[in-house]
């Protein structure tokens, strides 16, 4: 019916308001990984807009959205699926971009959308050896964050702030 119940009392919590605070602490995000971008993250743009950026998106069609972010931000960007291993994977291209995934869908192929060859690539190559902190790393992988963690290997102990969209 599009009803949604809230309690009336209840704090306002965004990504906008989240960084807002953490800046307020003196955290101030120096470098910025996120790994699935799709049409972008806007409330970490604008929180952070002088961190120097590696974006990670596997979808093509998303290429657009990451120039774009290249010519606004100090943005570096990979057209690759992040996760545990370097190679190539088939990668599932939905109609809904944002919904791609590695991972099959539970309804059935008619959902999977298009299987791309994609490379894949473990963070902790692909990302410079050297990363200023605070890091803060967003993951958005539509069920592979796991495999995305595990592409860190021992350089998870350099992030300093770690959002998983799950």
């Amino acid at each position: 019916a599009g009803i949604r119940l809230m309690r009336t009392n209840a704090p306002a919590r965004t990504f906008g308001l989240f960084f807002k605070h953490l800046k307020s602490l003196g955290f101030d995000v120096r470098t910025v990984v996120d790994v699935g971008v799709a049409f972008g993250t806007p409330p970490i743009y604008a929180a952070f807009p002088n961190a120097k950026y590696f974006l990670v998106e596997p979808v093509a069609e998303c290429r657009p959205v990451l120039e774009k972010l290249k010519q606004s931000l100090d943005a570096e960007y990979f057209l690759v699926a992040a996760g545990a291993d370097d190679g190539e994977v088939t990668f599932n291209v939905h109609d809904d971009i944002s919904g791609s995934s590695l991972f099959a869908q539970v309804e059935g192929t008619a959902l999977d959308g298009e299987a791309r060859p994609t490379p894949m690539r473990r963070l902790d190559t692909l990302l410079p050896a050297e990363l200023e902190h605070p890091v803060f790393l967003k993951v958005d992988t539509q069920g592979a964050e796991i495999e995305v963690l595990k592409g860190l290997g021992t350089r998870i102990g350099e992030i300093d702030l770690l959002i998983l969209e799950t």
